[in-house]
C-alpha cells in the first residue's frame, strides 16, 4: 500500500511538474505575426512601421535584418515597430523578436530614378483601404514645404482630389481632401494659394486646403477629359486675370466658350471662339497658353475631315485668328518666348510608342509655323543655366541651344522602369520635380510619385 501510494504520489508530482514546465515553455513562446506594413514598400531611409497582431513587452529583444545587415528601429510602442529601411537592393528580410522569427512578406524595394546627392524619389501609399489607383497632378515648393496635387480613385471610379504637404524629403505632414472628383487642369500655385477646377467651376484654396472663394459652372472636360494625375492646360492666368475653357466642344458648329475671371473669382466676360467652318460638325478646345500677353487656344475639329487648328486672343480679348493648320497639340511640354516645345505621337503601340519633340514659332502674322522635329525625344523639356534639358525615361539629354543638336546624354544613374510615368515638371531652385505614378507591386497598382533631382549633378 505504501509503494502504490508513493508511486502514485510520484506520477501526480511528475504529472504537475510536466504541465508546470508546458505553462512556463508556453509563457515564454511568443505569438505574433505582421498584420499590416505602413508603407509596404519605399527607398533606402525611409521609415516603415509593422503593425503586429500582440503587444511586445518591453523587455523583448527585437531585431530586424536585410541580408543580415541590421537595420535601425526607431521605435516600438504597444503593438507597432518602427524602422529605417535599408538597400533597395537586398532581398532577404527577416524580423525576430526574443530570437523568434517571424516571417515578412511583400515589403518591396524602390530604387531611386537619378541616384546623387540631394536627389530623392518618393511613391506614396494609399492613403485608404479602398484606394486602388492615384498620382501627383501638380507640385509647388515654398520654403521647404512641398505642396502636392493628388489624384485618386476606387474601385467604383469614385474620384478625389486632395492636397499633401510633405517636408523637404516629401515626409508627409498632412493630407487634405478638395473635393469628391477628379480636377480639370493642372493648379496655378501663387505664394499663399492655388486655384484648380472641377466639372463643377473654379475654386481657390489656401496652402491648408481651406477655400478662399469658388466660381461655380458646369465646365465640360471635352476631348482633353482628364484622368488619373495626367491634366491638360485648360486655365491660365495672365494680366491679372484667369481664363478657364468652359465648354470646349459643341455640336452643330456651336462656339466654344472661355471664361475670364478677376483674382476674387468674379466673371469678367464670356468670350465666345465660332467655327470657322461649318463643313465640321464639332470643333474641340485642346489646350490653352499664353505667348507675350496673346491667349492661344489650340482646338481639333471633327467628322468631316480630321483637323487642327488654333485661336489667338489680343490683350483686350479680340480674336486676331482662329484658323485650321496641320499641326496636331494635345499637349504643351515648354513654353519660351515666340516658341511651343510639344511632343506628338507619331506611331506603334504599348509598350513601344513612337514620339517625336516638335518646335513651332509664332511669325509676326499670327501664324505658327513648324520650325523643327526630332524623333525619339519624348519626356519633360526644362532649361536651367542656358541649357535645354530633354528627360527620357532611361537618360536625359543636355542641349546647348535650342536646335537641340548633338546632346550630351547623361545615364550613368538612371533607371527605366516600366509602368512609371513622370508627365508633369517644375523647377525650384536647383531642382527638378517630377511627377506622375508608378506601380508597385504589380501591373496597374498606381501609386502616386514624385521627384526631386540635382540639375547641378546632372549638367556638371
Amino acid at each position: 500500500m505504501k509503494n502504490y501510494f508513493k508511486i502514485t504520489l510520484f506520477l501526480i508530482t511528475s504529472l504537475l511538474l510536466s504541465c508546470s514546465d508546458d505553462t512556463d515553455e508556453t509563457s515564454e513562446t511568443i505569438d505574433n505575426e505582421i498584420i499590416s506594413m505602413i508603407p509596404n514598400f519605399g527607398y533606402e531611409g525611409d521609415e516603415i512601421a509593422f503593425k503586429m497582431a500582440n503587444a511586445i513587452s518591453q523587455n523583448s529583444n527585437v531585431e530586424i535584418t536585410y541580408e543580415n545587415q541590421q537595420a535601425t528601429i526607431t521605435s516600438i510602442n504597444n503593438d507597432e515597430i518602427k524602422h529605417i529601411m535599408l538597400s533597395s537592393d537586398l532581398v532577404s528580410k527577416n524580423l525576430k523578436i526574443d530570437n523568434q522569427n517571424i516571417s515578412i512578406q511583400y515589403l518591396y524595394g524602390l530604387k531611386p530614378y537619378i541616384n546623387c546627392s540631394n536627389c530623392k524619389e518618393k511613391a506614396f501609399p494609399y492613403s485608404g483601404n479602398d484606394e486602388v489607383e492615384s498620382a501627383i497632378a501638380s507640385v509647388f515648393k515654398k520654403n521647404n514645404e512641398i505642396y502636392l496635387i493628388k489624384t485618386y480613385r476606387n474601385n467604383n471610379y469614385d474620384y478625389k482630389t486632395s492636397l499633401l504637404k510633405t517636408d523637404a524629403d516629401f515626409n508627409l505632414i498632412s493630407e487634405t481632401i478638395l473635393f469628391n472628383r477628379l480636377p480639370i487642369s493642372k493648379a496655378i500655385f501663387e505664394n499663399d494659394s492655388f486655384v484648380i477646377t472641377n466639372e463643377l467651376g473654379v475654386f481657390s484654396f489656401d496652402l491648408t486646403g481651406n477655400e478662399i472663394w469658388s466660381y461655380n459652372t458646369s465646365i465640360s472636360a471635352g476631348t482633353s477629359s482628364s484622368y488619373i494625375g495626367y491634366l491638360t492646360n485648360s486655365i491660365y492666368k495672365t494680366n491679372s486675370h484667369y481664363y478657364i475653357i468652359k465648354k470646349p466642344n459643341n455640336s452643330d458648329s456651336q462656339p466654344i466658350e472661355i471664361i475670364k475671371l478677376d483674382l476674387n473669382g468674379q466673371l469678367t466676360s464670356s468670350i465666345y471662339v465660332p467655327n470657322p467652318d461649318n463643313n465640321n460638325e464639332l470643333q474641340n478646345a485642346i489646350i490653352l497658353t499664353n505667348i507675350n500677353n496673346k491667349i492661344v487656344v489650340f482646338t481639333s475639329f471633327c467628322c468631316e475631315n480630321d483637323n487642327w487648328g488654333y485661336v489667338i486672343l489680343d490683350d483686350n480679348d479680340n480674336i486676331i485668328r482662329n484658323t485650321f493648320n496641320q499641326i496636331e497639340i494635345r499637349n504643351i511640354n515648354y513654353v519660351e518666348g515666340n516658341s511651343i516645345y510639344f511632343n506628338r505621337h507619331t506611331g506603334g503601340s504599348y509598350p513601344n510608342f513612337n514620339f517625336e519633340l516638335v518646335k513651332i514659332s509664332l511669325d509676326n502674322n499670327n501664324y505658327f509655323q513648324t520650325d523643327w522635329t526630332k524623333d525619339d525625344y519624348n519626356g519633360n523639356i526644362i532649361k536651367y543655366n542656358n541649357k535645354y534639358l530633354s528627360i527620357q525615361n532611361d537618360k536625359i539629354l543636355v542641349f546647348n541651344d535650342n536646335n537641340f543638336n548633338n546632346p550630351t546624354i547623361f545615364n550613368s544613374s538612371l533607371v527605366d522602369y516600366e509602368g512609371v510615368l513622370r508627365w508633369g515638371s517644375n523647377v525650384y531652385d536647383n531642382d527638378v520635380y517630377l511627377f506622375g505614378h508608378r506601380t508597385i507591386e504589380f501591373a496597374n497598382d498606381y501609386h502616386s510619385l514624385v521627384g526631386k533631382y540635382d540639375l547641378n549633378y546632372i549638367i556638371n
